[in-house]
């Protein structure tokens, strides 16, 4: 009597038993886009120019250069061969790769440079960090996504700060 509700779940262990309540989809709900980013606010501009950090000539450029994208960086972290070995491999096959042939879509679209119209350009080393260990690229993650050899890059980066942290 009473004994039944006991082995009712003993197939499954707490971790199951919360990631089947977690793991539930609606399938329903239909996918949006992300939506484009309004990249002007009157607050903002109002809240800096009381700040009065650059002059009113300049305004105008200040408020187009903080509008633009941010470009994309990484590091490689990790002990002298660790990481020389990792450079090693960043630029002799990626950056070879993005370098001659940046435009390359990576799912059959056409690319010819970035959605702001700018040129495709080298990732840049920056020289404030010791032993080329740290890079820049001038692109967006959007595009970075597009292309096929900055995109796999991006996946190489990835796998690498997931297993090793080097990067």
């Amino acid at each position: 009597m009473g004994r039944g509700r006991r082995n009712r779940n003993k197939d499954r262990n707490f971790a199951q038993k919360r990631r089947a309540k977690e793991n539930k989809w609606d399938e329903k709900a239909p996918r949006k886009h992300y939506e484009d980013i309004v990249r002007e606010n009157a607050e903002f501009e109002k809240y800096y120019k009381l700040q009065k950090i650059c002059p009113d000539e300049e305004w105008t450029a200040f408020m187009t250069s903080i509008r633009k994208n941010l470009p994309t960086a990484f590091r490689i972290t990790g002990s002298k061969s660790e990481s020389r070995a990792l450079l090693g491999i960043v630029k002799g096959k990626f950056f070879k790769d993005c370098l001659l042939n940046p435009t390359q879509p990576a799912d059959g679209e056409n690319m010819k440079n970035d959605e702001d119209g700018e040129e495709w350009q080298e990732p840049i080393c920056l020289p404030w960090y010791p032993d080329e260990l740290a890079w820049q690229l001038q692109l967006t993650r959007k595009v970075i996504r597009r292309s096929a050899a900055y995109f796999r890059l991006h996946n190489f980066i990835i796998s690498e700060k997931k297993c090793r942290g080097y990067i």
